[in-house]
């Protein structure tokens, strides 16, 4: 059972707090799903290999909306550079228990069929 402070009394590893209704992002869910189990390196070249950096680029505004504690500045840089500061910063703020971050969810769920997966 999570206490109150953020942390799992049984083994004292953070609990990320998800608030509201879900919301709608592939990516986000995505991260907030592998965030507590996979180190952000992996995460993020997972994510970077994955997603478009148009995809990135509408996590990272979708997040500022939603997350206002926070800001979430466009990194500057090759298009390499920015998916992946960009998605370092996203998990990041997923992973801070201090920050009231929404609970993500993905609509197409067989999204692994599509067309950058196929062979």
């Amino acid at each position: 059972m999570a206490s109150v402070t953020g942390t799992d009394d049984t083994s004292d590893i953070a609990v990320v707090r998800h608030t509201g209704t879900p919301e709608v992002n592939e990516l986000l869910c995505f991260v907030q799903q592998k965030a507590n189990c996979l180190p952000v390196d992996d995460i993020v070249k997972l994510c970077s290999d994955f997603y478009t950096s148009v995809e990135v680029e509408t996590a990272r505004s979708r997040l500022q909306e939603l997350v206002q504690q926070k800001r979430l500045s466009k990194p500057k840089g090759t298009d390499a550079e920015i998916r992946t500061k960009t998605l370092t910063m996203i998990v990041k703020v997923c992973l801070d228990p201090s920050l009231n971050v929404p609970t993500f969810c993905a609509m197409n769920l067989s999204s692994g069929g599509d067309e950058r997966t196929r062979v």
